[in-house]
């Protein structure tokens, strides 16, 4: 899930990028035929930005609560060692 978090981040930020350069090509040449792809691509970018907040959040949420090694959901178990496999509870590395 790190690298669609990573690619929605970098994916994000390059077409905000994109959008930017769009923009400073119809200022500096004076044509308006590249400002009608501003909206659109700022949008999208806007949108991935988003996506991967909430992957990013779900996740770490649901990885906080998870065995590191078999993935029981340890919620309410107050022991520091996973009932299902045995091993030492690990705090996720976010």
């Amino acid at each position: 899930m790190r690298s669609l978090s990573k690619f929605l981040l970098f994916a994000s930020i390059l077409l905000l990028l994109l959008a930017i350069a769009q923009q400073v090509i119809a200022w500096v040449t004076v044509d308006s035929r590249y400002l009608f792809a501003f909206g659109p691509v700022f949008s999208m970018s806007a949108a991935l930005m988003v996506c991967w907040m909430l992957i990013v959040v779900v996740f770490q949420s649901r990885a906080q609560h998870l065995c590191a090694t078999c993935g029981y959901d340890l919620r309410g178990i107050d022991t520091e060692v996973c009932p299902e496999c045995g091993s030492a509870r690990v705090p996720p590395q976010w």
